[in-house]
């Protein structure tokens, strides 16, 4: 009876030690990200004289380089959420810093697999004292590469807008469109 009672309690003190030994799940990642937007509408409002308005409707072959900075957090193994950063910039040289926040949601686990997204924030113009909202959304696939190192392609939609400060001086700029991004997540 005493073996029995000894082989228990040794059984119990080894699957208590191997579950201390088991890796811990990382939850903060930090990646960076390049995505190349396509430019579907641009309007650009500015004040000449009065309330008279120049309008102009971009057809335009617009392209925008977007380099992000994304710092996240797993609240659970399917979701992520953080703040993110970067600089954006168009083929015509007007740039802006994005500050926003985003969530992915992952169809199997953090790990790799299929996601969708969504962002959510602020954009400052760099060259004139503009402000405006950010909104995006999309989807893409993270492949495993290694435990500290993943990749994300992503497709997506984008709107900002940018309104001058004061606001009595006029101008506004609202655009859409189209991204395909890649970024490092670490």
């Amino acid at each position: 009876m005493k073996r029995i009672v000894i082989l228990i309690a040794m059984l119990l003190l080894c699957s208590t030690a191997i579950a201390q030994n088991a890796p811990k799940e990382r939850r903060f990642s930090f990646s960076v990200g390049y995505k190349m937007g396509f430019e579907i509408t641009s309007v650009d409002k500015s004040r000449i004289t009065g309330n008279k308005y120049d309008v102009r409707d971009s057809s335009d072959e617009i392209l925008y380089h977007f380099v992000s900075l994304d710092f996240n957090y797993a609240i659970s193994p399917k979701w992520e959420v953080g703040l993110a950063t970067g600089m954006n910039e168009t083929n015509l040289g007007v740039a802006m810093l994005p500050l926003y926040a985003n969530a992915q949601y992952f169809f199997n686990d953090r790990t790799r697999g299929w996601f969708v997204s969504g962002d959510l924030g602020t954009n400052i113009n760099v060259g004139v004292p503009a402000f405006g909202l950010l909104t995006g959304v999309g989807g893409g696939y993270r492949l495993y590469i290694a435990d500290k190192f993943k990749m994300d392609f992503s497709l997506g939609y984008m709107y900002t807008t940018a309104k001058d400060t004061p606001p009595n001086s006029g101008w506004t700029n609202r655009q859409s469109g189209f991204q395909l991004g890649v970024a490092l997540v670490f």
